[in-house]
């Protein structure tokens, strides 16, 4: 996990960018607290675990033929998990790691599923359990404080050393953490697979601050998706590059990664001073 600390940026892209799609629209965004985001995608081997846990509960995806035949090493992203079981892996591993259960950030539905009905909590921001990133808090992590169109700036050339994508992926999904990161520390946030998003994609700009997303998740509203993947071209590696899809796509290119709003530690206290007097006449050495 990488700690992250929010702030003010401008999300969208440029009208400079000659990728630019008419959807992108410039807008300013804040993001006002501290966050962090795992450093690679959940991998096979992570999730893994997860599904041998909850065998009864969620789709063989790890042994799944087509995914599988995508991505051969246990340490590549996860794909083909459809957003409902990306929510119940954050809750998953919140118990699993001793996280309170009032912490966790997602509740079940009515029928004690992760499927159309379940909501996140109210306050989810505020808790201390894993969730799914916000966009705004994907599109942050990957721009690392640029403002070109990628977190290192424009040039296709450079892009191979980065990400994974139609030049250099051979058609299929790459163990994580090969490429160089960016200046957050965060790996293949371009290319390689896309990742699940917390909120809907109607949200987008529809307010400066990022806000919650608690409305119940249903199969209508689809949901954001953000970096590309492994056979995209160049140009479609933007950070502000953005898909959609229904909660409940099981898509061979889509992966999710984790994070968690850290709250901010106390400021350390301002070292007592001397009375005013006593620093403008300082008693003479004995």
């Amino acid at each position: 996990m990488v700690a992250i600390q929010g702030g003010p940026f401008l999300m969208g892209s440029r009208g400079s960018d000659p990728n630019r799609e008419a959807f992108e629209v410039l807008h300013r965004k804040r993001i006002g607290r501290r966050f962090a985001v795992s450093a690679t995608a959940v991998t096979r081997a992570q999730y893994r675990v997860f599904q041998e846990a909850n065998q009864d509960d969620v789709m063989d995806v790890v042994n799944h033929p087509e995914i599988s035949a995508l991505a051969r090493r246990e340490d590549a992203p996860i794909t083909g998990v459809m957003w409902y079981e990306a929510a119940a892996y954050c809750n998953w591993l919140s118990e699993r790691e001793g996280i309170a259960e009032d912490q966790w950030c997602y509740d079940r539905n009515a029928e004690g599923n992760f499927g159309p009905g379940m909501r996140p909590k109210s306050n989810y921001l505020a808790l201390l359990g894993y969730r799914l990133p916000s966009e705004a808090e994907c599109k942050y992590s990957c721009q690392a404080g640029a403002i070109t169109r990628r977190y290192y700036g424009h040039s296709d050339d450079l892009l191979s050393e980065y990400a994974w994508y139609n030049e250099n992926s051979g058609n299929r999904v790459s163990s994580g953490g090969l490429k160089k990161p960016n200046d957050f520390g965060l790996f293949d946030v371009l290319g390689n697979v896309w990742t699940w998003c917390h909120n809907r994609s109607s949200q987008y700009g529809e307010t400066e601050a990022d806000g919650r997303d608690v409305a119940p998740v249903n199969n209508g509203e689809l949901r954001v998706v953000h970096g590309a993947a492994f056979y995209y071209w160049a140009r479609h590696l933007r950070s502000a590059k953005r898909n959609k899809y229904s909660p409940n796509d099981r898509v061979t290119n889509v992966g999710f990664r984790v994070a968690r709003t850290y709250p901010l530690p106390p400021l350390p206290l301002a070292p007592s001073l001397p009375p005013k007097a006593a620093r403008e006449h300082p008693e003479e050495p004995r």
